[in-house]
């Protein structure tokens, strides 16, 4: 039998479908699409930068300015 996540409750609450949250068999088919269409706008999404080795701020780091290391500058990939 195929039912409804509780996740899903509130979004059927807020578009007025909650009487039918047991059963998803009772929606007809406009009600499928507006439960399904979310309106995002792409522009507007938004995430923390993620960092990785690829990084082109990263091509340019200086490693070995401690005093028991030698000092190497990696010019164009960052190396293991």
């Amino acid at each position: 039998k195929r039912s409804f996540e509780p996740s899903m409750y509130a979004r059927l609450e807020k578009l007025g479908l909650g009487h039918k949250k047991h059963d998803p068999d009772l929606l007809t088919e406009a009600e499928i699409e507006k439960f399904v269409k979310l309106d995002i706008d792409p522009d507007t999404i938004t995430w923390r930068r993620v960092t990785d080795c690829n990084d082109k701020y990263l091509r340019k780091v200086t490693i070995g300015k401690s005093p028991s290391e030698f000092s190497k500058r990696q010019g164009v990939q960052l190396c293991r």
